[in-house]
């Protein structure tokens, strides 16, 4: 290959690389943390949604998700944890918990 093409695609790669931090500097995030909640405060809630396992923002009575787990498939103790509602800080965490149950 000629010096010449090997400059050409030396200057290439430093443009596009150049292009790409350019663009994920300004790009917006696409998910954000509320950092005025308190670490404590509780978002997320594993409860049973007309018999079946869901996961609900907290203060919600629509859930985010209804899995295909009848509650009453579980164990006596599982069943009485989730009518008390299952509790985490992050929609991640509680995904996580919910899994355990499928």
């Amino acid at each position: 290959m000629g010096t010449k093409i090997k400059g050409i695609i030396l200057l290439l790669a430093v443009a596009i690389a150049s292009v790409t931090i350019s663009v994920s500097a300004f790009a917006k995030p696409t998910f954000t943390q509320n950092t005025s909640l308190k670490s404590t405060e509780t978002k997320y809630i594993l409860k049973e949604f007309k018999g079946n396992l869901a996961i609900y923002q907290m203060d919600s009575d629509t859930p985010l998700e209804v899995l295909d787990v009848k509650i009453s498939s579980l164990p006596e103790r599982d069943i009485e944890r989730i009518k008390n509602g299952i509790t985490a800080d992050t929609l991640n965490e509680i995904i996580s918990v919910a899994e355990d149950y499928e």
